[in-house]
């Protein structure tokens, strides 16, 4: 969540002439709502399968880039699923990054709408975080998401094209 996936995933994609495809966003057409929208009308385990039936088809695309959204890599076996299926980047960034983005954007997450203010979202971040480490650290590169999307996009080509 706010780590810059979506920016650094475009600017892959751009970089090494692929498709880009977000899994929220590409849900949200599907649907034709928001993310925020389609939880509050199917719920978390309903929008987990969504989620799974989307990587499962992205992941059969050839040449193309695909950002997920922070809880997508810990359900249903799509960690391993992506692992098989490309190279799997995972963007750590600062707990207080973090909460800075997504109060600065006013994009609060669904999981995350109770928590408005910074010191409460911290908190709820690093436990989410938390949990999902031991899945996210399962990647095949981790990058420092605290430079700047093109310098993390520099980064990540260089590691890639060097065979990580």
């Amino acid at each position: 969540m706010a780590s810059g996936k979506s920016t650094i995933g475009g600017q892959l994609a751009d970089s090494l002439g692929m498709d880009f495809y977000d899994t929220d966003s590409e849900i949200s057409k599907w649907k034709g709502q928001t993310i925020q929208e389609i939880f509050a009308s199917d719920g978390e385990a309903k929008f987990r399968s969504y989620e799974m039936g989307m990587i499962r088809f992205l992941s059969s695309l050839d040449k193309v880039i695909i950002s997920t959204g922070g809880g997508l890599a810990i359900y249903n076996e799509n960690m391993k699923l992506m692992l098989e299926t490309g190279i799997v980047i995972f963007i750590d960034v600062e707990v207080s990054t973090i909460a800075r983005r997504v109060v600065d954007d006013g994009n609060i997450r669904p999981l995350h709408n109770q928590n408005k203010d910074t010191v409460n979202l911290e908190k709820d971040i690093k436990q989410r975080l938390g949990d999902r480490l031991t899945i996210y650290t399962q990647a095949h590169l981790t990058i420092s998401g605290e430079n700047s999307p093109t310098e993390i996009t520099s980064e990540i080509l260089s590691k890639i094209r060097g065979d990580y």
